[in-house]
């Protein structure tokens, strides 16, 4: 439950504030607390909390890019928005959220002082992929190169790692693999030698995804393993999922659809964040199309379209797979048909996230309509758990976020899972949505007989 000012009260309140001279006080304090909030965030990313932080921060928006525009905008107190977007932008890019990771990192390398720091480096480096993903290679070149300026200034590992990485990533975007390779590898080392556990991960996947395009799928492999050995055990969830999506690649590659879609799958089910299922869902339109699935496979080119408009970056910066989309968009429309496939297309663009994960999991026949969604009897508890999971929380999650016990979190899950007819998570999630469209839609219908 949230609690929610109308904004005239809200605009009142700051009135009074500035008034009384509090108000520069109130904000400081109030971006104290989210600064804190979010380096808690970054420290406990590779855990069994990272669903949760997710939500967490998703919900916090507001607040955490308030606390930010406070330290850009007030003097001296740009370090403390240095420190934030460094924390915040596996959040911003795992997630999805490119435009955000550009936004307020060139705002806040604007505002600051250009004072040697290490996490000065980071948002240098950020900026860079996220200028990279999005196709901007010169300022991405310029603001690699400032890291490295940087990182040799400040001298530790740290940073000549993240300059490394940026700098390898940013060859990956514009097509220079070897080098690109190199440099990761050098990267990595750096990490591996700083005992840097998260920045290790990152660099192990993007040092995989640069080896596949340079033919050493063996080593990309490699990669991608360790990535999961690291990330298992704690059950941390965003970089496995990366790891899955990009050995459904090398699958892909290697031919192998069927173990490709096994990935791919894998992936899905892991996390629903834009970003992943923009990826999985891609491939898995070519494999459709591989197939010979022609209709599928328009119906997920669609869903993958609706993906990367809000991603902001079709296939993720990267035009080496563009021939593969080319292929499977174009070999769908000669068989179907301009027609048939513009309208096969727009049935998964218009999809909501939530029903592009279940049909790509091939679980759409199983989700229920709009007129089977009301015999369907969950309990209120079971409704919470069910809403909780379609915001992708895990069942430790779930109980803390309801101060049950695991065991308990988990009996929930399955009584949805059985009562829904259900067997994987995706599917609850795609149920809540379909459920919730058909209550707002009886909700607006009621209210237009009623006028």
């Amino acid at each position: 439950v949230r609690y929610h000012l109308l904004d005239l009260l809200r605009e009142y309140g700051r009135e009074k504030a500035e008034i009384s001279n509090d108000y520069v006080e109130l904000r400081r304090r109030h971006r104290d607390w989210f600064e804190a909030l979010v380096v808690r965030a970054e420290a406990e990313w590779i855990s069994d909390q990272q669903a949760a932080w997710i939500a967490r921060l998703g919900r916090e928006l507001h607040n955490v890019y308030d606390a930010l525009e406070f330290s850009i905008s007030t003097p001296g107190q740009t370090r403390s928005a240095t420190r934030m977007v460094a924390a915040l932008y596996r959040f911003w890019v795992l997630g999805g959220r490119i435009a955000s990771a550009r936004h307020w990192a060139d705002r806040t390398l604007r505002a600051s002082d250009g004072e040697p720091d290490t996490y000065r480096v980071e948002i240098l480096c950020i900026d860079a992929v996220a200028h990279g993903m999005q196709g901007d290679l010169v300022r991405a070149r310029g603001q690699v190169a400032e890291s490295w300026r940087l990182a040799e200034v400040v001298g530790d590992v740290r940073s000549r790692g993240l300059a490394g990485w940026a700098d390898g990533y940013v060859d990956t975007f514009n097509g220079e693999f070897d080098t690109a390779a190199r440099k990761l590898e050098a990267a990595v080392s750096l990490f591996q030698s700083a005992e840097n556990l998260e920045h290790k991960v990152a660099g192990l996947i993007t040092l995989g995804l640069a080896c596949i395009f340079t033919g050493a799928l063996e080593r990309s492999v490699e990669c991608f393993d360790e990535s999961l050995a690291i990330t298992g055990p704690p059950h941390e969830v965003m970089y496995q999922a990366s790891a899955l999506s990009n050995l459904g690649l090398v699958d892909w590659f290697r031919g192998d659809l069927e173990r490709a879609r096994d990935h791919l799958a894998r992936s899905l089910r892991a996390t629903a964040a834009s970003m992943n299922s923009a990826w999985c869902i891609e491939q898995l339109a070519w494999i459709a199309a591989a197939q010979r699935d022609w209709k599928q496979s328009a119906v997920l080119l669609g869903a993958a379209a609706m993906y990367w408009q809000k991603v902001g970056s079709r296939l993720a910066g990267l035009p080496i797979l563009s021939p593969h989309h080319d292929k499977a968009a174009n070999d769908a429309q000669k068989a179907l048909g301009k027609s048939a496939f513009d309208k096969e297309f727009h049935r998964g663009i218009v999809m909501t996230e939530g029903e592009a994960v279940a049909y790509a999991l091939d679980e759409h026949r199983r989700v229920p309509d709009t007129s089977s969604t009301e015999a369907i009897r969950l309990t209120r508890r079971e409704l919470q758990v069910a809403e909780l999971v379609a915001q992708g929380l895990t069942n430790r999650a779930v109980a803390e976020h309801l101060v049950i016990s695991p065991r308990t979190a988990q009996g929930h899950v399955e009584h949805v899972l059985t009562k829904l007819g259900f067997t994987s998570r995706a599917q609850i999630a795609a149920w809540v949505v379909s459920t919730a469209q058909e209550r707002d839609s009886r909700e607006v219908n009621g209210s237009a007989d009623r006028n």
